[in-house]
């Protein structure tokens, strides 16, 4: 009979502690939430994050872009104005400035003696 009593208060433990396992697990999940449904919450805020720092990167770019663009116009722009500013202050009769003024202040560079050492109108009888 004590056998029969003991399985019966065996029973009975384990479905109280089942039973309070149960309410525990089922109180943390109101509290806190089920662990699945965080996975997959943090899931897509990773997602969405990504797809904002995609998106910022590519604003970034754009803008970076047109300001190169812009800048490169401006350049172009102010080139051309110069070279046009420059041909229209030269007179079309008179030659270029470089053809006009003489070459002067240096000398031709003497011509190199040959590797071997000996003059180059032939070698030398000592």
């Amino acid at each position: 009979m004590a056998c029969h009593e003991i399985g019966q208060a065996f029973d009975l433990m384990s479905s109280d502690m089942g039973g309070k396992l149960s309410h525990y697990f089922y109180n943390l999940q109101q509290r806190y939430g089920d662990p699945r449904v965080y996975a997959q919450q943090k899931e897509q805020m990773q997602q969405e994050e990504a797809r904002v720092i995609h998106s910022k990167a590519r604003h970034t770019a754009e803008l970076l872009k047109d300001a190169y663009g812009k800048q490169q116009e401006s350049i172009s722009a102010g080139h051309s104005e110069r070279m046009l500013k420059r041909r229209s202050d030269r007179n079309p009769a008179s030659p270029p400035e470089s053809s006009a003024q003489p070459a002067r202040g240096r000398k031709p560079r003497p011509a190199r003696p040959p590797p071997d050492g000996r003059d180059a109108a032939g070698p030398s009888d000592p």
